[in-house]
């Protein structure tokens, strides 16, 4: 089978996703959150090795397609940041109404924002 080129490192593997009620229900009744104006993030010190995403994201957001294009850029984000955070961490990342008509930079301003704000990342 030949090399597609793609860096696999970089994707999420099952084992950096937080996919049960319980591992979701730990982040929220555990963790602490962060509030923007386009997301909540709740977060908590990761109980394994990995740093773990999980993502909700409701019908008030809109209908699937854009909650999808929310996920799908709320995930890039953290991807591509995920090597700078300064521990293991389990996130849980809400998107609220209005997010799906944002620019990609305003969420990614807001995420961010959040992610320092709560020493996930270092400051800028």
């Amino acid at each position: 089978m030949a090399d597609s080129g793609r860096c696999h490192d970089l994707g999420f593997k099952p084992e950096n996703k937080l996919r049960t009620p319980k591992a979701f229900d730990g982040v929220f009744k555990e963790g602490r959150k962060k509030v923007r104006p386009s997301l909540i993030l709740f977060y908590r010190p990761g109980i394994t090795e990995k740093s773990r995403l999980g993502m909700a994201v409701s019908r008030k957001v809109g209908k699937a397609v854009q909650r999808n294009v929310v996920r799908r850029r709320l995930r890039e984000l953290v991807r591509t940041h995920k090597g700078q955070f300064t521990g293991v961490w389990d996130l849980v990342i809400v998107g609220r109404p209005g997010a799906a008509e944002l620019p990609f930079s305003a969420l990614s301003s807001d995420l961010l924002g959040a992610l320092r704000s709560a020493g996930i990342l270092p400051a800028a």
